[in-house]
């Protein structure tokens, strides 16, 4: 039996614990730490503690998940995580593109498939499939928030405010979307790809963002009568020698490789020397989405460690 800590019990944690229910592994959620014991959640209330001291007191973990929205609080969760020798699955994107190098010297597993991309397996996919190959220019939509506004916007011949509000209702775009909106939330994502496909750290203020506030629904319908769209486009590209990290609003073609993803779906366009175009695709928000993601983390931890405990001595063993 995998004894896992969860720590959040929000929106991703939600759809992670629902689908870990019917998953058939051989695991054992021992204790959630929230932020306050009196909401109503379909969990055993001796679970629960708002205590992080109390949490890691409980040391008998074989996994943590962490799922909370605080990048400092997730930095230090991972920090005790190494301390105890327990690995760590996050989907905190903030604090991983914040602390790269931090994050890739951690001596225990850590795992981060939900923090890009959604349900997108992108992490597994550049790991298991495009490691050796040379990658010359990435193109992607990295936030369903903000391609759900765009697309209904269009369709429905509706406002930025109203489109924002209809994401907002049906669990797209968070209460407070600026992160979503000013581009920050695909930058993060950006800069992990970054790292992961060329070993390059980036600032992620130091990456040309357009806000979706900029956004005309004239020039959006515009772009439609011609067949055009447009769309909030991630990109990594090599101008001159140096790696160049955008994430601006741009109209697209119908040949373009992302033209057909709307709504809440995410897509990542890889342009591979030798190979061309290699298109990944998937839901990007909402709560099962990323807590699949979170899911077939555990998943690559029970297949590659057997579920067992890793404490610093067998690490260096």
């Amino acid at each position: 039996m995998i004894k896992i800590g969860l720590i959040g019990y929000g929106c991703v944690a939600q759809g992670f614990h629902q689908l870990l229910q019917g998953a058939n592994l051989n695991t054992d959620i021992v204790k959630v730490c929230v932020k306050s014991e009196n909401k109503q959640r379909n969990l055993d209330v001796n679970l629960l503690t708002t205590s992080l001291k109390e949490f890691f007191a409980h040391v008998n973990y074989d996994l943590v998940v962490e799922l909370i929205s605080d990048d400092v609080v997730a930095l230090d969760i991972a920090k005790r995580c190494e301390q105890l020798g327990v690995p760590l699955i996050s989907a905190n994107k903030k604090m991983i593109a914040e602390n790269l190098e931090a994050i890739n010297n951690l001596k225990i597993p850590f795992y981060f498939e939900g923090a890009v991309a959604g349900s997108i397996p992108i992490m597994q996919t550049l790991n298991n499939y495009y490691k050796n190959q040379e990658i010359t220019e990435v193109q992607a939509i990295l936030n369903g928030s903000c391609n759900y506004i765009l697309t209904d916007m269009v369709r429905s011949k509706i406002s930025y405010e109203e489109a924002l509000e209809k994401a907002q209702t049906l669990g797209f775009a968070e209460e407070n979307p600026w992160l979503d909106i000013s581009g920050t939330d695909a930058a993060n994502k950006l800069t992990i790809l970054a790292f992961q496909i060329f070993s390059v750290s980036v600032s992620v203020d130091k990456i040309e963002k357009e806000s979706l506030e900029s956004v005309d629904r004239e020039n959006l319908m515009e772009a439609h009568f011609y067949e055009n769209k447009v769309k909030q486009i991630a990109r990594i590209k090599r101008v001159e020698g140096e790696l160049k990290l955008s994430v601006m609003l741009e109209e697209i073609t119908p040949d373009h490789p992302l033209y057909f993803v709307d709504d809440e779906y995410n897509a990542i366009s890889l342009k591979i020397n030798g190979i061309g175009n290699q298109l990944l695709y998937g839901k990007g928000a909402g709560s099962l989405p990323t807590g699949l993601a979170v899911l077939n983390d555990l998943k690559s931890f029970i297949s590659e460690f057997g579920g067992e405990i890793l404490r610093f001595d067998r690490l260096s063993a």
